[in-house]
């Protein structure tokens, strides 16, 4: 009898899991689903397929535009570039309107049309084409165009200008209209600026005699003398700005980002935080350090060279001045007052022994 109920269990087992399968293949609603989902999937396809061919052909009509004006552009900037042309169209075509343009070449339109050549994200699937070999989230080198009031400038910035407003460009005036010029921001902005004033820009205005009335004025020349002392000053004072800025002391916060400590929720969660208070300490140890260092420095002897004079001392206070304003503007900044205040509601013992050496 036991061995009868076990083979009658087993058989009842078999048929029952038998059933429920071939029910659960044979269920209407089971196929339903299977059949929607293909469907969604091969809709969600062709929508995706769709959207390419509405981009590229976007893109096409954006080709059509190329005329003799956008073609000396492109050719310019081919030859700064050492650059095929045809890669530079299809950069140019990656722009999603060509509105900067029209602008551009209108009459009574913008001066300036502006492209940077730099790292930047690649260009968006709305630009019609896809760039073999770029992942996702990657940077490539590429020509776009942009405003340069929201541009963060790395490397070429390559411009064109006009400053007759009153004029159509067209395909037989743009080369007399239109100027073409290159800021190199590879080491800096300032550096770039600094380098085109005072190796083209002043030597240009130097051998210039197309001053216009000025040649015609009985003071004329006491004119273009103060026009170029005023350029000359200028370039002095961006040297003398980015000899600050390499001077200037940033108190150094590596291992973590005191712009996250704004609020008060914020920097009470992180008072509570044993392991970022500790964090803090060490950040707040490493600004005393170099405290230190820098009024250790202050106060040494110089040793100046013979051949020194006023203009060598002022270049000295100059730098020391830019050392001492960058780190009050820091010590006075939200990231200063953020470690500040987390460490004063953790009751830090650090802090009051920083406090009480200064």
């Amino acid at each position: 009898m036991i061995r009868y109920s076990e083979s009658a269990q087993e058989m009842v087992t078999k048929v029952s899991v038998s059933s429920v399968f071939e029910s659960f293949a044979s269920s209407p609603d089971r196929k339903g689903k299977v059949r929607r989902s293909t469907v969604g999937m091969l809709a969600l396809q062709e929508t995706i397929k769709e959207k390419q061919g509405r981009y590229r052909e976007a893109r096409e009509n954006r080709r059509k535009k190329f005329d003799e004006v956008y073609h000396y552009l492109m050719d310019v900037m081919a030859w700064r570039l050492e650059m095929d042309k045809g890669d530079v169209e299809e950069f140019v075509l990656d722009s999603l309107s060509f509105q900067p343009f029209d602008d551009f070449f209108a009459k009574g339109g913008t001066n300036v049309l502006a492209f940077l050549y730099q790292q930047s994200e690649p260009p968006p699937i709305e630009c019609g084409r896809i760039i073999a070999g770029i992942s996702k989230g990657s940077k490539m080198r590429r020509l776009y165009l942009t405003k340069l009031f929201s541009s963060r400038l790395e490397s070429l910035c390559l411009f064109f200008v006009r400053h007759n407003m009153d004029t159509l460009i067209t395909g037989r005036n743009v080369h007399e209209e239109v100027q073409f010029g290159v800021l190199d921001c590879t080491d800096g902005i300032l550096t770039g600026a600094t380098n085109m004033l005072e190796n083209i820009f002043f030597p240009a205005i130097c051998a210039s005699d197309n001053w216009g009335a000025l040649n015609h004025s009985n003071h004329g020349d006491r004119g273009k003398k103060s026009f170029k002392e005023i350029i000359r000053r200028y370039i002095t004072f961006l040297k003398g700005a980015k000899t600050s800025l390499e001077k200037a002391v940033v108190l150094k916060s590596e291992k973590i980002d005191l712009a996250q400590l704004r609020s008060f929720e914020q920097i009470r969660a992180a008072a509570s935080n044993l392991e970022m208070v500790s964090q803090l300490e060490n950040v707040l140890l490493t600004w005393h350090n170099q405290l230190e260092l820098v009024l250790a420095q202050s106060n040494q002897v110089r040793k100046e060279a013979e051949n020194s004079g006023p203009l060598t001392e002022l270049e000295y206070w100059k730098c020391t001045s830019a050392k001492f304003n960058s780190l009050i503007e820091q010590l006075k900044g939200q990231h200063c007052k953020a470690l500040i205040n987390v460490l004063n509601i953790s009751h830090s013992k650090m802090l009051k022994v920083k406090l009480s050496s200064k």
